[in-house]
């Protein structure tokens, strides 16, 4: 296996690169390749001396990607989850949708996270480590109350009904899903980008998207400046249309 060299690992890496594979899937191919020369020089494989792979430089990967459902798409993206096999499919997407959530946080909500006299859900365990409270809107707490109804006796909000527990993943009902509605690109965890961009295009702050995402500083919230920034393009477009009117004499 020696004779494979550094020059042969970056013909490798530039062969994926001009098949169209993602920068991410590359170094995650090369990430196996180092591992399994490691493992190989580790066990003592005849042959192997080197890592041929170990200096390789690892793409650039950016993880601001962002999709932002249009209002055109909330309704087909929901027919198509209606008529999915799986029946927690809809109320966890509309969960999603409407608090803005992470899909983990989701699955693994339990009616005892429930403060119906406050209307707040306690997450106990977010991204960050610490527990957060999250304000629940009147579409959310109907959505519960439905559920209510679908969940049984289950301690879960959204269970498993094979297992009566959370749901370890609902990507391949989550795929046809989405296949099925023609939004083929789009990711759960864009369901959260697309909550913070309807609020901020209905006129809220970032800090309050800050506050709702649970985001522990406004690093992560900045992204969605550029939205602010239209919004208030566009209000600041009311008065100037008023104005140019009066002056034209219309």
């Amino acid at each position: 296996m020696d004779s494979i060299y550094h020059d042969d690992i970056l013909s490798l890496q530039k062969k994926w690169i001009e098949e169209g594979k993602a920068a991410a899937t590359v170094n995650k191919h090369l990430a196996l390749l180092r591992y399994i020369f490691n493992l190989s020089i580790k066990w003592g494989i005849a042959g192997v001396t080197n890592n041929p792979a170990k200096n390789i430089i690892l793409l650039p990967v950016s993880n601001a990607r962002q999709r932002f459902l249009s209002a055109e798409e909330v309704k087909p993206l929901i027919d198509a989850v209606r008529q999915s096999k799986n029946q927690m499919l809809e109320p966890v997407i509309s969960m999603l949708l409407i608090t803005g959530a992470r899909k983990r946080e989701v699955l693994d909500s339990q009616w005892n996270h429930i403060d119906w006299e406050l209307s707040l859900w306690k997450i106990p365990k977010t991204k960050a480590g610490k527990p957060r409270f999250l304000p629940l809107a009147a579409a959310a707490l109907e959505l519960l109350e439905s559920q209510r109804v679908i969940s049984g006796h289950s301690n879960f909000i959204f269970p498993n009904p094979k297992t009566d527990k959370p749901f370890q993943s609902v990507y391949y009902s989550w795929n046809a899903a989405r296949n099925e509605a023609g939004l083929h690109e789009l990711r759960i965890h864009d369901l959260r980008h697309s909550f913070a961009s309807f609020l901020i295009n209905g006129g809220r702050s970032l800090y309050e998207v800050q506050m709702l995402l649970g985001h522990s500083n406004t690093q992560m919230t900045q992204r969605y400046a550029h939205l602010a920034q239209r919004t208030l393009t566009d209000a600041s477009d009311v008065a100037g249309t008023l104005i140019s009117r009066s002056r034209s004499g219309f």
